[in-house]
């Protein structure tokens, strides 16, 4: 009798001080939670009543609100998931950025000009709202929270990651930056651009962010004020999209660019952006000196604007081109006299 006894009784009593176990870890568990929110100044609104499975808490700061919760049911060590919600401007409800490794084909993925950032966070939703949120600040919170965190996310109004109880203290506060930036950008898209042009660190950034400000406000004194600001600015890039974007008042930076040959890709593309603009005489000085530089593509460029212009000295310039050349820059040439 005694040993059925031990037989039953051993396997039920450390069941039960399993159970026990477990449910006192949870309950500390949302205490550590509900100390880490509390020292953040956000007001606990709701909490597990029960300590068995699934806990969580809840809390809120403001127009910020956070639920905290083990991310798996009757797991001891399961990691912990924190959802923060904060509204953002209009449109952001479109707004995804997930890990790179995650991405799926067929996405529509914007590009916004950081290049680590870019190869690191797929990017999806309405390229407005991707500029005003996604400025310095918020990339570089997103990039600590990622090496932190198993996972990291925006989903809308909401910011996800998924983590070990022991790095909330140092996470909860970049989440609630993030947060409260969002917030602080429920307005005035313009002026966030504008900001975004002059002052992001990254030259694609502030492209990314001109652009979209004359595409979307043409003739706005915050757009107008931006382009100006960015004919000085020291990117190459950045000038080139201002000259291209203030049309005939940016007709001067464009000429410098054309002329300076410093960056290949961007003359070539301020001789383009000029077409008629660039007189002949000035495309063939161009093209002597890109060609002594060997910046190919801007002389390819000038060959092309040659073509279009017609005249004996333009066919004088392209045969001998035509003669000394070889590759790209020579079948411009023959497709330019060609046309002529």
């Amino acid at each position: 009798m005694l040993e059925v006894v031990l037989a039953l009784g051993v396997p039920l009593l450390i069941g039960s001080t399993g159970f026990w176990l477990a449910i006192h870890e949870n309950h500390k568990r949302v205490d550590r939670w509900d100390e880490a929110a509390t020292l953040l100044e956000f007001e606990v609104t709701d909490r597990s009543r029960s300590y068995w499975g699934l806990v969580y808490l809840e809390a809120r700061k403001g127009a910020v609100t956070i639920r905290i919760a083990n991310a798996g049911r009757n797991r001891r060590h399961a990691p912990t998931r924190i959802v923060l919600s904060a509204q953002g401007p209009p449109g952001s409800a479109g707004l995804r950025v997930r890990r790179e490794s995650t991405f799926q084909p067929g996405a529509r993925e914007v590009e916004i000009g950081d290049g680590v950032f870019d190869a690191t966070f797929s990017i999806e939703g309405p390229a407005r709202v991707v500029a005003v949120l996604l400025d310095a600040q918020v990339r570089d919170l997103l990039t600590r929270l990622n090496l932190a965190c198993s996972r990291v996310g925006i989903i809308g109004h909401e910011i996800v990651v998924e983590l070990f109880d022991g790095m909330i203290p140092d996470v909860l506060p970049l989440l609630l930056d993030i947060g409260e930036g969002f917030i602080r950008k429920l307005d005035e898209p313009r002026k966030h651009l504008a900001d975004n042009a002059r002052q992001d660190p990254e030259p694609g950034v502030r492209v990314f962010n001109l652009r979209l400000l004359a595409r979307d406000f043409p003739g706005e004194p915050e757009t107008g004020e931006a382009l100006r600001s960015a004919c000085a600015d020291p990117s190459p890039q950045v000038r080139l999209q201002a000259g291209k974007s203030l049309r005939a008042e940016g007709r001067d930076v464009l000429l410098d660019l054309a002329e300076r040959l410093v960056d290949d890709e961007c003359s070539a593309q301020a001789v383009a952006a000029l077409g008629e603009g660039l007189p002949s005489e000035r495309a063939q000085e161009v093209l002597r000196a890109a060609l002594r530089w060997r910046r190919l593509q801007t002389a390819r460029a000038c060959v092309e604007r040659l073509g279009r212009s017609g005249g004996a000295a333009a066919v004088d310039v392209l045969a001998r081109v035509l003669a000394r050349e070889e590759g790209e820059v020579a079948v411009a040439a023959a497709l330019a006299l060609g046309e002529i």
